[in-house]
């Protein structure tokens, strides 16, 4: 009996020490061999911190804010379906980027009214056009002076403001004229204008005039926002589009109101600004100057290069027009279509 106790304690004993040896070297395979989670995860966080930044590391102004992360990438996947929902410019404008808002913004808003001065260099050319030509010549598309001409011809050119009030009688008067005369012009129009007087935009078009952006309403401009100053631009830009197939790119502020936003709103939309080196109290259809007086002041005033403004509401204009172009050309001055595009540097 003694010898069956001590054999059960034996094989106890056995038991134990190989259910032990057993456990110990189960959990030493666990622990030497990676879970499912880890080795799964880990190639894709390898990749992922060779494509960005750590998160520990800043990002830059652009990528940290809130608007630009939200955007997703142009090569995302799903780039395409949010952009639909999503308008590729900024919601604070329609017509203008980010970068584009930015520079406007960063120019003066002060409000100006252009004037051309009297004081006349040596050529008869006013130093108030030409100081302002030089000011924003290089920055802002200009034309308020084109550069003397080289090949011999002194040339002036004829701009007609088409504005908030005008006499369709003497628009087929000025158009007679410049057809009579073979003489191309510019002419700015507003959208009152241009619906009301739609035969006499579709003329100017097809005799090779230039039909230029006047506004829709006729503001001043320096006075509105930066969005309804494109509105006014781009307002009319598109209702001549539509409506006669023809695309502008000279833009005049109404009144010669300006301020460097307007400068650089039309010429961020793709406009010329054109002003001018010659004008006179034309535009009172109730008090119409003196057809003599006004007729030696044109004569008086003649000068290379000059950029001729000419209300056509006025009745004194519309009388005098073949004459002025007559004693020009006797003078020496051949009156020219020049778009502006290109006004030159003057010195």
């Amino acid at each position: 009996m003694r010898k069956i106790f001590c054999l059960i304690l034996a094989a106890a004993l056995v038991f134990s020490l190989c259910a032990c040896k057993a456990k110990q070297a189960e959990q030493a395979d666990v622990e030497s061999s990676p879970s499912s989670e880890t080795a799964s995860s880990a190639p894709e966080s390898s990749s992922g911190a060779s494509s960005r930044p750590e998160v520990s590391e800043p990002l830059s102004s652009e990528e940290g804010s809130s608007e630009e992360s939200s955007e997703p990438s142009s090569s995302s996947p799903s780039s395409s379906s949010a952009s639909s929902s999503k308008p590729s410019k900024p919601v604070s404008s329609e017509y203008f980027t980010k970068e584009e808002l930015t520079y406007i913004n960063s120019l003066s808003a002060k409000s100006q009214n252009y004037w051309f001065g009297t004081v006349k260099d040596g050529h008869n050319r006013p130093n108030g056009a030409m100081q302002f030509q030089k000011k924003y010549q290089d920055t802002q598309n200009i034309a308020c002076i084109a550069p003397l001409n080289t090949d011999g011809q002194k040339k002036i050119y004829l701009t007609f403001d088409m504005g908030w009030e005008y006499n369709k009688s003497y628009t087929v008067k000025i158009l007679d004229t410049l057809k009579e005369k073979n003489v191309k012009a510019v002419f700015f129009v507003t959208k009152d204008y241009a619906k009301k007087s739609a035969d006499m935009v579709r003329r100017m078009i097809d005799e090779g005039h230039i039909v230029g952006n006047h506004s829709v309403s006729h503001p001043q401009m320096a006075n509105v926002s930066v969005e309804r100053m494109a509105q006014e631009i781009m307002g009319l830009h598109n209702y001549i589009l539509e409506n006669f197939g023809y695309e502008m790119f000279l833009f005049r502020a109404p009144s010669g109101n300006f301020s460097e936003k307007v400068l650089g709103v039309s010429k961020t939309l793709g406009y010329n600004n054109v002003f001018w080196s010659f004008a006179y109290n034309d535009w009172d259809v109730n008090n119409q100057p003196n057809e003599k007086t006004s007729f030696e002041l044109y004569m008086k005033c003649l000068h290379d290069g000059g950029i001729f403004l000419i209300h056509g509401l006025s009745k004194t204009n519309v009388n005098i027009l073949g004459k002025v172009i007559d004693e020009a050309r006797s003078k020496g001055f051949e009156p020219t279509l020049y778009d502006f595009s290109e006004a030159g540097t003057v010195s």
